[in-house]
């Protein structure tokens, strides 16, 4: 799969389940989803977290070197998503 700088869509139309513990690797988790758009849920009981997410529509991100989009698409493609690399340049700045 090459990857260039350019757009970089993802989208997860299945809710995805985990459970939480209240880590920092958690909120920046929850972080990094809330700021690509996606709908997220959280449910505490019994000492933990209930965390679903998901994106059903496709969501762009732009990125501005080839290293920037392996890492982009490998944490998206671990995390339940589709992702489908535009090797293009984007028309919108």
């Amino acid at each position: 799969l090459p990857l260039l700088a350019g757009d970089d869509p993802r989208q997860q139309v299945k809710w995805e389940n985990l459970h939480g513990t209240g880590s920092t690797e958690e909120t920046q988790f929850l972080e990094q989803l809330k700021k690509m758009g996606c709908e997220v849920r959280i449910e505490q009981h019994n000492g933990h977290s209930d965390i679903s997410f998901r994106a059903p529509t496709w969501r762009n991100i732009h990125l501005h070197d080839h290293a920037a989009a392996e890492q982009w698409t490998a944490w998206l493609q671990k995390n339940g998503f589709e992702t489908d690399t535009n090797t293009k340049p984007s028309r919108f700045p």
